[in-house]
């Protein structure tokens, strides 16, 4: 369940007269995790991103898709084919960086989607194009839709971020993820939370609000 709104953003959203139905910036959210994958070598060769959407973006995204009658998964995995097209221009609204610079990746092939509750889940790999060893850079690992008007953050229960072999998805004890909390100032809050669903905020936003997951491996 995504509960967590920070506090300043909170005050300012009443300030604007928030409400479910005309919200200001962000205006979906997701719960996410994260699996590692790592070769033989432990070098880091993708990431997996396992996405819960809320439910009133889950209802709102079904209700023009759906016909009585029709199947229902057939029309979730092509929802999640289309999705991951339209990602594919965001980086699938994954940032992994070495020593601070951005990581090129590759394309998804792997993608799994379904209704869990009354919430739409949908978990896909990101291959990187060059395997990064962790061992010897600094490396960061950070979730967001650029324009923040989907809000990403790490789920409240179970691990947030695993570490797995890719060819056998066995859990891994090399590394460990230190959640490193947005800091955004009281100027940037306020101007995401005065944006309305037709206005756009650019795509430096929505990083000033990410959860960014540094590593140590060993």
């Amino acid at each position: 369940m995504i509960k967590r709104i920070p506090a300043l953003l909170l005050t300012a959203l009443l300030l604007f007269g928030w409400s479910p139905a005309a919200q200001a910036h962000p205006h979906a959210w997701i719960d996410l995790r994260t699996a590692v994958k790592l070769d033989s070598q432990g070098r880091i060769t993708a990431v997996e991103l396992d996405w819960t959407f809320d439910t009133y973006y889950t209802l709102y995204t079904l209700e023009g898709i759906v016909k009585a009658g029709t199947p229902l998964q057939p029309t979730l995995d092509a929802l999640a084919r289309e999705n991951l097209i339209n990602l594919r221009d965001f980086d699938y609204f994954l940032d992994v960086r070495i020593d601070g610079k951005r990581q090129t990746l590759s394309e998804v092939t792997h993608y799994q989607t379904e209704m869990r509750g009354e919430r739409l889940w949908m978990r896909f790999e990101v291959p990187l194009e060059t395997p990064i060893d962790p061992k010897a850079v600094a490396v960061s690992i950070s979730s967001y839709d650029p324009t923040y008007y989907i809000e990403v953050l790490y789920a409240e229960e179970g691990p947030l971020m695993t570490f797995e072999d890719a060819a056998t998805g066995a859990a891994l004890e090399i590394c460990t993820a230190n959640i490193v909390m947005p800091n955004p100032t009281m100027e940037e809050r306020f101007f995401a939370a005065s944006l309305g669903p037709d206005e756009d905020g650019g795509t430096a936003l929505g990083e000033l609000f990410a959860e960014k997951a540094t590593l140590a491996c060993k």
